[in-house]
């Protein structure tokens, strides 16, 4: 058995891919409590497939998309005079993020 995406399998292909630098609204805080949000930039992509079933299992199109999106968040130092036990904490990290879907069409 073959397999020929370049016939009439393929409906529709789509890729996407962004970006953007996102600023804390948080100000410099130096009081019982901080909140801690550092600026961060953020990418992303992912794409989308349709395409008609190659081995006539269902009744209509297949649909598979995915898409990731990573923030990766600057190094913040934050200063807290009024706390002892923690005078200075510093934060920085990424958050990944990842999702797929697949639909069919069964009647």
């Amino acid at each position: 058995m073959t397999f020929d995406v370049g016939s009439d399998v393929l409906k529709a292909f789509a890729v996407r891919a962004g970006g953007y630098r996102e600023n804390s609204p948080v100000p410099d805080q130096n009081g019982q409590s901080n909140y801690i949000d550092p600026n961060k930039w953020v990418a992303s992509a992912g794409f989308d497939l349709d395409m008609r079933d190659p081995f006539d299992v269902f009744m209509g199109p297949v649909h598979l998309g995915a898409a990731w999106q990573t923030h990766f968040m600057d190094r913040v130092t934050l200063h807290n005079r009024q706390d002892p036990d923690y005078p200075e904490i510093e934060a920085w990290g990424e958050i990944h993020g990842f999702t797929a879907t697949l639909s069919i069409c069964t009647q």
